[in-house]
């Protein structure tokens, strides 16, 4: 039967702790997120520690690449990944 899976399905058609996946997958990403922001916010501080360097000018639009290349990077080495590990997986790893 082609329509036959592997997991058990509920009335609704949904597998059983599929309406988890969404909320987990955005405290993963409010987590992730929490990290960089903790670097981003304090520019301020930043400009005091840098003031009178050569660091001074550049430090934000610095900080600023950094972050985002290593995102960029981040999804574009794990994108051919994804369909090897269930949703599942890839929340209690990130958990773990």
């Amino acid at each position: 039967d082609s329509t036959s899976s592997s997991a058990p399905s509920s009335a609704s058609g949904e597998r059983p702790g599929e309406h988890w996946s969404v909320p987990a997958f955005f405290a993963l990403g409010v987590g992730s997120l929490w990290a960089w922001n903790a670097f981003i916010t304090p520019t301020g501080f930043y400009a005091l520690l840098f003031e009178g360097t050569r660091w001074e000018d550049t430090f934000l639009p610095t900080l600023t690449s950094s972050f985002t290349l290593v995102g960029l990077v981040s999804i574009l080495a794990l994108q051919p990944l994804l369909h090897l590990v269930t949703a599942r997986r890839r929340v209690l790893v990130s958990l773990g």
